[in-house]
């Protein structure tokens, strides 16, 4: 139906410009506007809501000045595009006086109000739909902060001339209030491939139904989309919502009905069911339902109820998918006509036990909690249920899976208790904790790997696990692993420190090393030494360079040899005077006065192990003896002071190489007494004259080449 468009104008100071395009409105006395129009033409006042949407141009924007009460209805039409504003004010609807939507695309924006006169007067907005097949025909947003009220709030029909196509609601922030129904799809609207069905999307809205009524009634074919808002309708009988056809998607939303027995009936006029969440129940036509439900909470004497009211035989195509949310109340599938609904509850937390009915899907089971504080039921993917589960029962051809035995036992079923089998791969490849039945055997996992070992099995802390042995508690299998042994790693940081006719070698302990061989070469001459420390002192060399390399030595083989390293060997002699002390080394002990010629001990410490440590006394520098400082860095003389020192003060000094294989000098002062008799030099205790073949023997080695000392200090190896 075309419906024809008047333009109203206000009677007071009204001037009217005849123009060859008709006639132009002019703005009404301040005095008597009730809402303002501003497009293309400018700004006007109008008397009445209903003159101001009959003159709006397109894309207007039409403001309420003050609160109004329709005398006619507002027509919002003509393929227009069209803001209304409540602008904090109230429309007040009168039984067929309404705001009416058809052809159009039109917000209503807030704050502000939508109510009818009387509680069980009209609907106050009504959608109506197009006799063609055509898309977003009629478009209304409602924004947030806009409430309506009504019989129902919001209402989507067909057109006066029958036809329901491309209608369009979209709701978001809005609080829409039904004393029979706060939002209705008209039973009148039917599925067909030459139709396109009404629209309604609801997000972040409050949908109540008051008293006994419905929050909302999906009777016609529409699609439906709800997210993230609340369905309200717990204050007596009612129901959240009822679907008849269609199809309706609730994404975290919460629906709340009565909490009494919910009941279905034939349809006779409007919704037949009370106290349920979400109803489904197809009507005589068989138009499809498909409903899904994602998260949220549902609540009523049943949260979920599809029913056969009708009893349609066979019941038409009913589509129903729960995927999560907490359920209060039953869910639940009767059909009195023909089989029940089944195996579409995949997911969620459920007060009362869905396996009953036969509604958990395939695939899926039912776990029934020991902490009864809030939803004794969960279904859950069957393996992810026995995951948290202590037995498992059958009851009428479903398994239900309970977090305690003791639960399990007071089901009536036949019980199998499960048993939890973890594997501890001790950091070898995770591996997945299975669920064993009571008396079963565990099957044996993949081998886990681990670098550098071999596997050799699985133990319980006491034995080595036998995979055909039946699990009778649950249990921990830790994986047992034998290292593979390889050659030690070739050792770094090698440092050739040079001193007084020895060198000390040095370097960083080198990765499954047992022991060092160390190689070090002045001209012609090789001298080699083997230790478990890392460091290695080489004495009475010639003065000059020598070079000098490392092998990590274990029972699988041997490294590469490092890098060789070069130092610089010295044979300067003594200084006139004795050098100062450095850091680090000390006298342990010496005499502090003794005669010419007498014999004395001197103890020194804080050399390099195995180092050469020389003994001086002076004023003049006269070489007492030298020895070799042991593992701890303690080089101990016995020597003879010459006969003829004269009676004085004089420094003992010892001179030599700390570990770091830097040059280090210790000295104290000694008084002496003048003593008759041949003065001698001294050696480490054996005068020139007085050697033995043997210490003759060592003067000859020393003359071939020089020897390595080795000083066994401590452990050089990492496993």
């Amino acid at each position: 139906m075309t419906r024809m468009r008047t333009l109203h104008v206000a009677a007071i100071g009204t001037v009217v410009a005849v123009l060859g395009l008709g006639l132009v409105p002019t703005a009404a006395s301040a005095a008597s506007g009730v809402a303002s129009v501003t497009d293309s033409s400018g700004t006007h006042e109008y008397a009445t809501l209903a003159d101001a949407a009959d003159a709006a141009l397109d894309g207007a924007t039409i403001t309420l000045l003050d609160d109004t009460t329709l005398d006619r209805a507002a027509w919002f039409d003509e393929g227009r595009t069209l803001t209304l504003d409540l602008a904090g004010h109230t429309i007040t609807t009168e039984s067929s006086n309404r705001l009416e939507a058809q052809n159009v695309h039109l917000s209503i924006n807030g704050p502000g109000a939508i109510d009818v006169s009387t509680t069980y007067d009209d609907d106050p907005l009504r959608l109506r739909g197009s006799v063609d097949p055509v898309e977003d025909y009629t478009v209304v947003d409602i924004a947030g902060g806009v409430s309506a009220e009504g019989w129902p709030a919001v209402f989507l029909t067909g057109s006066e001339g029958g036809g329901n196509n491309g209608m369009v609601a979209n709701i978001d922030g809005a609080t829409l209030t039904g004393y029979y129904y706060a939002v209705y799809i008209h039973g009148a609207i039917n599925t067909g491939t030459t139709q396109v069905m009404p629209v309604l999307n609801i997000t972040n809205s409050t949908i109540i139904g008051d008293g006994d009524s419905l929050g909302m009634y999906l009777a016609g074919a529409g699609s439906t989309t709800i997210h993230n808002s609340t369905i309200d309708a717990d204050s007596g009988t009612g129901t959240g919502i009822e679907v008849r056809a269609g199809s309706l998607t609730l994404t975290d939303t919460t629906v709340s009905a009565g909490t009494g027995t919910p009941t279905f009936a034939a349809a006779t006029s409007g919704a037949t069911s009370t106290n349920v969440g979400v109803a489904i129940a197809q009507h005589l036509t068989k138009q499809a339902i498909n409903v899904t439900v994602d998260g949220g909470a549902y609540s009523g004497g049943a949260a979920i109820y599809v029913a056969n009211p009708e009893g349609n035989v066979p019941m038409g195509d009913v589509d129903v998918t729960v995927t999560g949310g907490a359920f209060t109340g039953g869910v639940m599938s009767t059909n009195s006509a023909g089989a029940a609904l089944s195996n579409f509850v995949s997911g969620g937390s459920f007060t009362a036990d869905v396996a009953a009915g036969n509604l958990v899907a395939d695939g899926k089971s039912q776990l029934v909690h020991s902490d009864h504080a809030a939803f004794k039921y969960e279904v859950l993917a069957t393996a992810d249920a026995r995951a948290h589960a202590a037995a498992s029962v059958v009851l009428d051809g479903t398994t239900v899976h309970y977090e305690s035995l003791e639960e399990a036992q007071e089901s009536g079923g036949e019980v199998t208790q499960i048993f939890h089998v973890n594997f501890d791969a001790a950091n070898g490849d995770p591996i997945t904790a299975v669920t064993v039945d009571e008396g079963d055997a565990v099957a044996q996992p993949t081998t886990p790997t681990r670098a550098g070992y071999t596997f050799d099995g699985w133990t319980d802390g006491t034995a080595m696990w036998n995979f055909t042995s039946p699990v009778t508690q649950s249990m921990t299998l830790t994986g047992v692993w034998t290292l593979i042994p390889v050659p030690p790693a070739m050792p770094t940081g090698v440092t050739v420190s040079g001193g007084e006719l020895q060198a000390l070698v040095s370097w960083s302990a080198a990765a499954d090393a047992d022991s060092y061989k160390v190689t070090l070469t002045q001209g012609s001459k090789t001298v080699t030494c083997t230790t478990e420390t890392l460091s290695c002192a080489f004495v009475n060399l010639a003065a000059g360079s020598v070079s000098a390399s490392v092998i990590a030595k274990n029972a699988v083989g041997d490294s590469p040899a490092s890098a060789a390293a070069t130092g610089t060997v010295t044979a300067s002699a003594p200084p006139a005077t004795p050098p100062a002390n450095t850091g680090g080394s000390t006298v342990t002990s010496a005499p502090s006065n003794a005669a010419a010629g007498a014999t004395i001990t001197v103890v020194l410490k804080g050399f390099a192990p195995g180092s050469l440590v020389n003994l001086y006394v002076y004023s003049e520098p006269i070489l007492l003896g030298s020895a070799i400082a042991d593992s701890n860095g303690v080089a101990t003389f016995t020597v003879k002071l010459p006969a003829g020192l004269a009676a004085g003060t004089h420094t003992l000094v010892g001179t030599g190489l700390n570990s770091a294989g830097q040059a280090t000098s210790v000295s104290q002062t000694i008084v002496t007494t003048a003593a008759g008799g041949k003065g001698s030099l001294a050696t480490t205790g054996l005068p020139v004259e007085q050697m033995t073949n043997a210490a003759l023997l060592g003067v000859m080695l020393l003359a071939f080449g020089g020897i390595a000392l080795v000083v066994r200090r401590r452990k050089a190896t990492t496993k």
